[in-house]
């Protein structure tokens, strides 16, 4: 049987895997499929998440928020997008789910 091979990433750590330097995260993304990744999440700061798998690329912006500390910020993005059982059936859900979980725990670490 052959199981998904997923990867949940920031922009700059995609380019060190890729030895490449892409300047968004849907191009990063796009190129971890390429190179046989089932999914790849890639997360850029404030800037556009992209959610790529076999079927194409998803993005989504995250909200904005004021958050004193983002320490956890992408745990807690990966926690959403793992969260999500079918997420290789509903690849959008799951980005916004993940998008969601992120945001919620950024928010609870706002400015007072």
């Amino acid at each position: 049987d052959r199981r998904p091979l997923e990867l949940v990433v920031n922009l700059s750590e995609a380019n060190v895997l890729l030895s490449d330097r892409h300047i968004d995260a849907a191009s990063a993304a796009a190129a971890l499929i390429a190179r046989g990744l089932s999914a790849a999440l890639i997360t850029n700061g404030k800037d556009p998440v992209a959610l790529a798998t076999r079927s194409g690329v998803l993005s989504g912006t995250p909200n904005a928020v004021v958050a004193r500390n983002v320490t956890g910020g992408g745990d807690a993005l990966m926690a959403g997008y793992l969260s999500c059982a079918d997420r290789q059936l509903y690849p959008a859900k799951a980005l916004e789910t993940a998008l969601d979980w992120a945001h919620r725990h950024l928010a609870a670490n706002g400015a007072p």
